[in-house]
């Protein structure tokens, strides 16, 4: 039978072929073992593959079956007989592994070897790893064919083992990557430390789910970790961490004496110390750079998301806080003054028979317009203080008025969307807006009206219309007080308004105020 280099090239060529098409390295490995076992119709064969430390980082066998596989425990680390190719460049052809000098052991369960057959793989002057086949104790000794075989496969291993990892790391850095910008999403809509907490957590679960040593800390309160959340809470890296985290400063650390044999890798983020994640792996495997990196860029990360969610939590405080104020002034000026002039007005009329019914049916009207603020802030209070915003109790207020027991029914549609208009802006609206409501209820004769108010990125557009008797200004002359208090009140927060009136047909009020007036 013809052995030489041809028929060993026309030998490997279509296993080469397949190999071409695989990316993964486990399942190059595996198809680099099965083509071993099938070049030298070995019993069982092997593709050890070293890692920067000179250690196998990965072992991939053929020919044990998963009971036997199960057996064996742990793979080898590269002691003894399968280390010998970290620094070996030829191949070695043994009879009896048995009798092999520097052989380590053999683990309880391992199958029965006999012959052995070790082939190294290399790239230039870099061991990658070795091929290996034996069989069984007594079966027929490996041939100097053999280990042609193997020996001319072995280039190709090792092109296709390099391609493959650097495949797989592309791969690693591609998913880190996107699990980074998955969590920087996250975070926008996260409205807690704690959930911020949360959400990096997960994303550490997702990046090393089969690592038990993944601890995040992150502060409460605080922009140190004296006062801190521990996750996994139960984490004894976690719990080392803290009791030194004084020692710790921005920036990254390594350990080699926290874990028996494990590094840890840890990373404090943020401008102000606010987040630090940890991870541990075998002292003896370097850390691949892809994952420290993401652990860097994913507490960073984090440390940009908390700032984020207490400088919202700062600005909705305030915005309660301005909203409580603006109330507070409403019931002042507005609320007190108008029982205060209710009084007055009856004081005034207590001594005219007369005067005194109408006074009353007044006064009892007004009443029910004080009423009528007082329910609509206290509705906006009970939705309680996160809801709490200027231009919702702006809304309520505005809705308030259009619920009268009157014969108007009214439609609305109120859209201020989240940006608070200013304290004196908002009042000013709520005053033209009660004005013109009033005039409609009391004057139009309406059994129909509608109200919109909208805010964009400019202005403030409010349309008032009722289907009423109309009027013509200049003959109406109790009217032009209150005309002429919406006009000055438009006037005063920058803004124009126009009103148009049918007699018989109607009356409609358009008024536009610009967004970016200064706030008291």
């Amino acid at each position: 039978m013809n052995s030489g280099p041809a028929a060993i090239a026309e030998r490997i060529q279509p296993i080469l072929l397949e190999i071409a098409e695989l990316a993964p390295l486990e399942q190059v490995a595996e198809r680099l073992a099965a083509a071993a076992l099938e070049l030298t119709s070995a019993r069982y064969a092997a593709i050890g593959m070293y890692g920067d430390n000179g250690r196998l980082v990965r072992f991939i066998t053929q020919g044990l079956d998963p009971a036997a596989l199960a057996r064996l425990g742990q793979p080898p680390v590269g002691a003894g007989l399968l280390g010998e190719f970290q620094s070996r460049t030829e191949a070695i052809r043994i009879s009896s592994i048995a009798d092999y000098p520097r052989k380590h052991g053999i683990p309880a369960g391992h199958p029965d070897m006999g012959p052995f057959l070790g082939v190294p793989v290399r790239r230039g002057d870099t061991a990658l790893g070795a091929f290996y086949v034996t069989r069984g104790p007594g079966e027929e000794q490996f041939t100097e064919e053999d280990e042609r075989r193997l020996e001319a496969l072995a280039p190709y291993a090792a092109m296709a083992m390099s391609n493959a990892s650097i495949h797989e790391r592309e791969l690693r850095r591609t998913e880190c990557a996107a699990e980074i910008i998955r969590a920087a999403a996250e975070l926008q809509t996260i409205e807690t430390d704690r959930a911020c907490a949360s959400a990096l957590d997960r994303a550490l679960e997702r990046l090393f789910p089969d690592n038990e040593h993944v601890v995040l800390l992150w502060p409460e309160e605080a922009t140190n970790l004296d006062g801190h959340l521990r996750l996994p809470a139960d984490s004894s890296l976690g719990e080392r961490l803290i009791e030194m985290s004084d020692e710790l400063s921005h920036g990254e650390h390594w350990f080699d004496d926290l874990l028996p044999d494990q590094r840890v890798f840890a990373y404090i983020g943020g401008a102000d110390e606010t987040a630090l994640i940890a991870l541990s792996w075998d002292r003896d495997t370097p850390l691949d750079e892809a994952d420290r990196v993401a652990l860097v860029q994913l507490t960073d990360v984090g440390a940009i998301g908390l700032s984020s969610v207490r400088r919202r939590a700062a600005v909705m405080a305030l915005e309660r806080y301005r909203t409580r104020d603006a109330i507070a002034r409403d019931l002042h000026d507005d609320l007190i003054q108008s029982i205060y002039s209710i009084g007055l007005g009856l004081q005034t009329r207590r001594d005219d028979p007369d005067a005194l019914g109408v006074a009353l049916d007044r006064a009892l009207h007004e009443l029910n317009e004080v009423i009528r603020d007082l329910r609509a802030y206290i509705h906006q209070l009970e939705q309680g203080t996160e809801g709490l915003t200027s231009t919702g109790l702006l809304t309520t207020r505005i809705g308030g008025l259009l619920q009268r027991d009157t014969p108007t029914r009214w439609l609305r549609q109120i859209d201020l969307g989240d940006t608070a208009l200013g304290a004196h802006r908002e009042r000013q609206l709520y005053l033209i807006v009660r004005e013109a409501v009033s005039n409609v209820h009391r004057h139009a004769q309406a059994d129909r009206g509608s109200l919109i108010l909208e805010q964009d990125n400019e202005q403030v557009q409010l349309e008032i219309n009722d289907n009423g008797i109309g009027f013509d200004r200049d003959s109406v002359s109790d009217l032009s007080v209150g005309l002429r208090s919406m006009e000055q009140r438009v006037a005063d927060i920058g803004g124009s308004m126009i009103i148009e009136s049918v007699i018989g047909q109607g009356t409609t009020l358009r008024a536009t105020f610009p967004v970016d007036a200064e706030e008291d």
